[in-house]
């Protein structure tokens, strides 16, 4: 076993929720302990899963439509260049009639991210209103310092256009 792998069954082994954050009906997040739990991941109708991480694996490759951004979850990571990627795919899952799931390590800080700047952009909504809805969705929501930064930066990208 790979040194990544102990760390994920390490984790897993922890006390993990199966909360899973819907913020539309085609599109929901939460932790990798879901992502890796196929009759989960089945139940609630997902078809595509944006994988947000470094180090966790794409689970069921012959079972799922994946995407993967490599990033980690720290405040010196630049999150926004990814925002365009993550939304082409949450829209992919739409158009074809699907259900995204994305997640991180703990559903905490990189997917939530992704998807209050998603809130933000589809339904125009400020980040303090988006940051409100994402976390009702999903209490343990917060993204890191970094990322709100970032995000208080999208926000003024959204207005401006």
């Amino acid at each position: 076993m790979s040194d990544n792998e102990d760390m994920e069954i390490e984790y897993l082994d922890q006390d993990m929720t199966y909360q899973i954050g819907e913020i539309t009906d085609y599109l929901c997040f939460g932790s990798v302990a879901v992502a890796c739990n196929e009759e989960l991941l089945k139940k609630n109708k997902i078809t595509h899963i944006l994988n947000i991480s470094e180090d966790l694996l794409n689970y069921f490759p012959d079972k799922f439509k994946y995407k993967k951004i490599s990033i980690d979850d720290s405040t010196n990571i630049n999150i926004l260049e990814h925002f365009d990627t993550a939304f082409n795919f949450i829209l992919e899952a739409k158009n074809e009639g699907g259900k995204c799931f994305a997640h991180c390590r703990g559903g905490i800080s990189r997917s939530s991210t992704i998807m209050i700047g998603y809130y933000m952009k589809t339904y125009g909504k400020s980040l303090i209103d988006s940051i409100k809805y994402v976390k009702e969705k999903r209490n343990v929501t917060k993204p890191n310092e970094g990322f709100i930064s970032q995000l208080i930066i999208y926000e003024k990208i959204l207005k401006s256009q």
